[in-house]
C-alpha cells in the first residue's frame, strides 16, 4: 500500500534576491518533511526555484567524528533527475570518473555515469532521468557498489519520487537533461 501523499502545495513565489546562508543555497533551510526526508526548493540569487532537493541523512553512531551517510536526490533545470551518495569515510579526488554499479531491489540499473563531486560523495547522473525516477517511484532499496568504496545501501520510500515530480512540475523544471 502507497502512503499518504502530502497535501499539494502551490507554486512557490519567486522572491526578492536571497543570499545564501551558512546551510547552502537559498532555501535549503525551508524543509518539508517526506516519510523521515528533508524536502527542499533550492533557489537562485534572483528568488527563482532551480532545483527540487530531497535528502536523507545517517549517522553510525552519536560521537563526533562518527560516519556521516546521505541520500540525496535532485531535480534542476541543468541536469535533470539527479543523485547524489554521501559517506564520510570517503577521500576521493574531486571531479574524477567512478567505476560502479547500481541496483534498485534485485534489478541492475545501466544508463548512468558517476563522478565524485566533493571528497565524500559520488554522484549518479542518469543517461535518462525518467528511467531513474521509474526504478525508484514505488520505493526501492539501492546498492552502489564501487571499488572506491564500501557498498553503499539505502532505502527510498515510495513518497520521494512523486515530491520531486510534483515539485518539477510546479515550477517547470524537467526530469530529463537539457538537450533530451
Amino acid at each position: 500500500m502507497r502512503p499518504a501523499m502530502p497535501a499539494p502545495r502551490p507554486r512557490s513565489p519567486k522572491t526578492q534576491v536571497s543570499a545564501a546562508t551558512k546551510a547552502g543555497p537559498p532555501g535549503i533551510e525551508d524543509k518539508q518533511k517526506i516519510d523521515g526526508w528533508d524536502a527542499s526548493e533550492l533557489r537562485n540569487n534572483e528568488g527563482q526555484i532551480i532545483v527540487c532537493f530531497i535528502r536523507r541523512h545517517y549517522y553510525t553512531g552519536s560521537e563526533p567524528g562518527s560516519r556521516h551517510l546521505a541520500t540525496f536526490l535532485m531535480v534542476s533545470r541543468r541536469k535533470g533527475l539527479t543523485m547524489t551518495l554521501k559517506d564520510s569515510n570517503l577521500h576521493l579526488p574531486e571531479s574524477a570518473p567512478v567505476e560502479a554499479t547500481l541496483r534498485f531491489d534485485q534489478t541492475a540499473f545501466t544508463g548512468f555515469s558517476a563522478q565524485t563531486q566533493g571528497s565524500d560523495e559520488i554522484g549518479i547522473f542518469p543517461a535518462h532521468g525518467a528511467a531513474l525516477a521509474k526504478a525508484l517511484e514505488n520505493g526501492a532499496r539501492g546498492l552502489m557498489k564501487s571499488p572506491v568504496s564500501d557498498n553503499f545501501e539505502f532505502p527510498v520510500q515510495a513518497s520521494v519520487i512523486p515530491w520531486l515530480r510534483a515539485c518539477a512540475r510546479r515550477n517547470g523544471i524537467s526530469i530529463e537533461p537539457v538537450g533530451q
